[in-house]
């Protein structure tokens, strides 16, 4: 099964559940805040919940492309200034030693290879 059906499986049963089967799975203090926002109303904060869900999640959608798009374009205009100086190979070989001590670590170590990190090769 993969993870896309998983979470809509997962969210099929959380639409249908009621209120008072899905809250007590949530800690208190998670729970607290959309049911005082909501007058102590266990359907209408589990409707908050799943809204604001719904929210956060479509912008981490929109900000995950845009770290992409500002990833990109930085590697793009640092590679146009590695090649306008005459410099050889791509920049991040960093052999006029412009970057600081911190970056030319990071490029050490390489990429991220932690779960949803560095994944698009991009």
């Amino acid at each position: 099964m993969s993870t896309t059906s998983i979470t809509l499986r997962h969210q099929r049963i959380c639409d249908r559940a009621p209120a008072d089967t899905v809250l007590p799975l949530f800690s208190a203090p998670r729970t607290q805040g959309y049911l005082d926002a909501c007058g102590g109303d266990p359907t209408a904060a589990l409707e908050l919940y799943r809204w604001n869900a719904a929210v956060s999640g479509a912008f981490w959608e929109m900000l995950s492309h845009l770290e992409i798009v500002l990833r990109n374009v930085l590697a793009n205009r640092l590679a146009a200034q590695h090649a306008a100086a005459g410099r050889a190979g791509p920049w991040l070989d960093d052999t006029a030693g412009e970057l600081d001590i911190r970056a030319r670590k990071d490029i050490a170590q390489g990429p991220p290879t932690g779960p949803g990190e560095g994944q698009d090769g991009k």
